[in-house]
């Protein structure tokens, strides 16, 4: 008889009374925008729906496609498993075109239609990449990606039952579609239909393709109709012989050039308010920069406001806005990843989102504000370089910024108050405007340096921890100078000079600080060093204000850096990659209590980067998936006597691994900030909020349209038993099964349901290990199912 296990990774569910913490993860740290690419934008009557290759848009889940309602973003059920390169509207459906294999969690080759409520495939689908659709004559169309070598027929129409070419066809891949004076144009990268020269452009009359006299000279990306003529974008530098780089206009006679063109590809048209826009990767027209998008009056380019700072891949004017889409963050200060609508004067992002634009390292309480610092330069709609404040409803930059982002692992490592400034250290460098490398104070209105601040040959990663002991700031790093005297990984300041602190730390090789604490009246240093002074104290040393000492045996292993100190209670909790204090195990966490060592029950079961106070309880924040035998992916919690995790844990995107560097308290919420992207359920990037009394962050409420989810079942299944889940409101539903690949094996279910319990059964099940995806809405939630003899 085959039984069924479930051990569940789910959104808010709890295993037993210890697995879990009580509390749930805050929603609202999404980014405003997407965290992909959007290739195609379609204005229909209930909403702009968006398609590309994205897994969230704003604060919600959602598998390549979207809506937009005006004021927050809804899943199109299950999405589709692949890219979307194109959208039309046909007969009251949506149709998505692109290269996905699945709709829905049901077959459909490259093309679907969206009723509103489903998914269904059309026919047997397209055999190559779906890249352009229009409607013709009352028929669909479709233009793929077929090549050039390949006799297949690149445009196509839909009878009803199955595809058939239109015409001989083209042979070469067609990018866009249009309907101009009667007639279908398609653009592309073919060079020729029918045998006869059609550059790049072709026109079908209802009979057969013919060319535009003589085309233009490369290849076409968009076309649209605009004031009785087709505007025509691309890559091209010619059309009809003349001179017009990259955007040029047929009038049904001749082509004609839009003053000196751009600089270069146009990839999106769209005609809004009596006049044309373009997008692509252009920043110049003539002497007019534009900046990757613009507008002809039809006498000149203005561009709109300071344009975004990459490729726009697609346009739509949508309820009297235009939107645009593609591979950007920025315009000028304003964050609007990926997606941005400008209202004639404006722009604005596209929903909110108060995630962060790249890692987070540090976290810090000052006065009334939580202070972030990493590698990011954007928190929530604002640009922010590395350094940031949150005041519990939204980020603000400083209004003097830190630096312009350092490369690779740069950026503010550490921060502590020194008197009444904030002290901010990392790898970040003069040469990109800094005041000062590696350490720099800020006053409240402007950074300064502090002496003549560190430094060294192998500097690079520069500081990587800060703390003030007997009056005086300590910083601890790979920095080897201070003040131009040399030190060893660790310096003192007095507020006039630095000094070393005896002859610092080291060892054979790769010796830096990377933790500093105050315990028990001496200042506590742990990293990767053999010695501190002359005595031997393996990765973690006490310094009395006179002379080093060790605890004990110090930390060992066969990587044994310590990342983390957290004096709590009258113990000293110390995390890192070490496996072994004091002579005893201890997996990447132990404890010390002024005597000896002692293990956290198990430890985690990989390094330990973060620890902070929380109540009368520790967090612990790393690189782990368990702790002891609770699974708590990237940060658990220690009660004095057991593990519990922290709802579903933290994770990127697609459930890869992620990972805390940084834990603090603010106002009640815990905050965490590392490589991650998402926080149980919830899109949050760079930085994670848990709440324990279950609210979104500052106490705002949870959008009520979306579900909470808990998968359940009993333990152990018997084959034909059924599984259960918990709705808290009605959503569309997609409840899947996958292999460990993530391959889709099975659909249980793929339809709308309402607030309560549901079951289903999966029967036939051969023995091994499975996932379940249960889709409700925007939300997610996964589960593992290991099904043995």
């Amino acid at each position: 008889m085959t039984r069924i296990l479930v051990a569940l990774l789910c959104a808010l569910a709890a295993l037993s009374p210890v697995a879990a913490a009580s509390g749930a993860w805050c929603d609202g740290f999404g980014w405003p925008g997407s965290n992909g690419i959007i290739r195609a934008l379609h204005s229909g009557e209930t909403g702009l729906y968006v398609a590309g290759t994205f897994s969230q848009v704003g604060n919600t889940g959602a598998r390549n496609t979207a809506r937009w309602d005006g004021e927050t973003w809804g899943s199109l059920g299950a999405g589709l498993d692949g890219g979307v390169w194109a959208l039309a509207e046909f007969e009251d459906e949506l149709i998505a075109g692109g290269g996905f294999h699945e709709a829905g969690g049901i077959p459909a080759e490259r093309i679907a239609a969206w009723n509103g409520e489903a998914w269904r495939p059309l026919g047997d689908g397209i055999e190559q990449g779906v890249t352009a659709l229009a409607v013709y004559d009352g028929q669909l169309i479709v233009g793929h990606d077929s090549p050039h070598w390949a006799p297949t027929h690149a445009v196509r129409y839909w009878d009803g039952t199955t595809w058939q070419p239109l015409g001989e066809g083209i042979v070469g891949p067609v990018r866009a579609l249009a309907v101009y004076d009667g007639e279908l144009i398609a653009g592309g990268d073919f060079r020729q239909e029918s045998g006869s020269v059609a550059d790049y452009i072709a026109r079908w009359d209802g009979q057969s393709w013919s060319s535009h006299i003589l085309g233009v000279s490369g290849s076409v990306g968009a076309l649209t109709v605009h004031d009785g003529c087709l505007w025509v974008g691309g890559s091209f530098l010619e059309a009809g012989g003349q001179e017009v780089n990259h955007i040029a206009r047929w009038d049904g006679t001749s082509w004609s050039a839009l003053g000196t063109g751009v600089d270069d590809v146009v990839a999106a048209l769209c005609a809004r308010s009596g006049q044309l826009y373009i997008g692509g990767a252009f920043t110049l027209a003539g002497d007019v920069p534009l900046h990757h998008i613009g507008c002809w009056d039809g006498h000149a380019w203005t561009p709109l406001g300071s344009g975004t700072d990459g490729y726009v891949a697609a346009l739509a004017s949508h309820e009297g806005m235009l939107f645009s889409s593609g591979v950007f963050s920025f315009s000028g200060e304003l964050h609007i990843e990926g997606i941005g609508a400008w209202d004639g004067g404006n722009w604005h992002p596209v929903g909110v989102g108060d995630g962060m634009l790249d890692r987070v390292f540090s976290l810090l309480p000052f006065e009334e504000q939580l202070i972030a610092g990493g590698a990011f330069t954007a928190a929530g709609t604002a640009r922010a370089d590395l350094i940031a404040s949150w005041n519990g409803a939204g980020w603000s930059p400083f209004t003097e910024p830190l630096s312009v982002p350092p490369m690779e692992n740069g950026g503010v490592h550490s921060m502590t108050v020194y008197g009444t400034d904030l002290v901010a250290g990392g790898s970040f460098f003069e040469e990109r405007g800094a005041v000062a490398d590696y350490i720099a104070r800020w006053d409240g209105a402007a950074w300064s340096a502090l002496g003549n601040g560190l430094g060294g040959t192998a500097c690079e990663d520069g500081v990587r921890a800060l703390t003030v002991f007997q009056d005086k700031l300590i910083a601890g790093g790979w920095f080897t100078e201070a003040g131009g005297a040399t030190v060893g990984h660790i310096a003192q300041w007095d507020g006039a000079s630095w000094s070393s602190l005896g002859s610092g730390v080291g060892g054979e090789y790769h010796n830096h600080v990377s933790a500093l604490a105050i315990y028990q009246g001496d200042l506590i240093a742990g990293g990767s060093f053999w010695f501190a002074g002359d005595e031997e104290v393996h990765s973690i040393a006490r310094w009395d204000g006179t002379a080093w000492h060790s605890l004990g045996e110090g930390v060992t292993g066969s990587i044994r850096t310590v990342y983390a100190l957290c004096p709590h209670e009258g113990q000293l909790f110390v995390g890192g990659s070490f496996t072994e204090a004091g002579g005893i195990e201890a997996r990447y966490i132990a404890v010390w209590d002024g005597v000896s060592w002692d293990h956290l029950g198990e430890g985690l079961d990989d390094y330990v980067m973060a620890i902070a106070p929380y109540g009368d309880d520790i967090l612990v924040g790393g690189f782990f998936e368990t702790a002891g035998e609770v699974p708590a992916r990237a940060i658990a919690r220690w009660d004095g006597t057991a593990w519990q995790g922290l709802g579903a844990g933290l994770s990127k995107t697609y459930g890869q691994e992620g990972w805390v560097a940084a834990l603090a308290t603010y106002q009640g919420y815990a905050f965490a900030g590392g490589g991650i992207e998402t926080a149980d359920i919830w899109p949050s990037y760079y930085i994670a909020c848990w709440d324990p009394g279950g609210l979104s962050a500052a106490g705002r409420p949870r959008a009520q349209s979306r579900p909470h989810l808990a998968l359940r079942g009993a333990n152990p299944w018997l084959r034909g038993s059924e599984l259960s889940f918990v709705m808290d409101a009605a959503a569309p539903v997609c409840l899947s099964v996958h292999d460990p690949l993530g391959r889709r094996l099975a659909t249980l279910l793929e339809c709308p349901l309402g607030a309560g319990e549901h079951t289903v059964s999966w029967r036939g099940a051969a023995p091994g290990m499975y996932f379940l995806r249960l889709q409700a809405g925007g939300a997610i939630a996964t589960g593992k199912l290991l099904i043995a003899r």
